[in-house]
């Protein structure tokens, strides 16, 4: 059976994942680009913001993963909620990814999965613009590797959602994305979504 939401104890049901994607992509339906996330896992995340995507008229939707679990803990990573996970946890593969999104949508017309180590990503893996971008990698090399990689691609009013900003669990995300605003102060701004607990950051430069 398809699996649902529950991630490391952190509950978000589908219909609450469902309307944060759904406000996502109605905030970014105006600009350019491609709606892609980073971290597809099983694909559950993946499914339902495919499911929102298709309804909301969104041609095209990129999946990233290694499918090989976790990359190794780096310091910034072990975080005081939980006992740190380790490199190889979260392992799938691209088959059990595609079967839940062809469980929700139906369809798969409209998925490209890549399979590869964000690190190892070319410019000619990358779809030429993105609107909607969603991190869900877990890690500060993770998150920074995924920053770096897109942020030029997302024009004005594009939007990078970030799941585990802000979780003591994964301190690695903030740690990441904090050092990536002081890169870049002018051109996003960090904003909070609040039925999903979920930060989010909006380019608007």
């Amino acid at each position: 059976m398809p699996q649902t939401g529950n991630r490391d104890g952190q509950l978000l049901s589908d219909k609450i994942l469902g309307r944060y994607f759904a406000y996502l992509l109605r905030e970014t339906r105006e600009v350019p680009g491609d709606v892609v996330e980073c971290g597809v896992g099983h694909g559950y995340s993946l499914s339902v913001l495919a499911e929102e995507a298709t309804m909301a008229g969104r041609n095209t939707i990129w999946g990233y993963d290694s499918f090989e679990g976790l990359p190794k803990l780096g310091s910034y990573d072990y975080g005081i909620r939980r006992s740190p996970r380790g490199a190889g946890d979260f392992k799938s593969t691209p088959g059990e990814a595609m079967y839940q999104v062809s469980w929700r949508v139906g369809t798969l017309k409209n998925i490209k999965l890549r399979k590869s180590w964000f690190a190892d990503l070319k410019p000619d893996d990358l779809p030429y613009q993105v609107a909607l971008l969603h991190l869900d990698v877990d890690l500060y090399e993770s998150y920074k590797t995924c920053l770096n990689l897109f942020w030029g691609r997302i024009p004005s009013g594009g939007i990078v959602a970030l799941d585990e900003y802000g979780d003591i669990g994964w301190p690695g995300c903030k740690q990441a994305v904090d050092e990536f605003l002081q890169e870049h102060p002018e051109s996003y701004r960090l904003e909070w979504y609040l039925e999903a607990q979920r930060s989010y950051l909006r380019r608007v430069s």
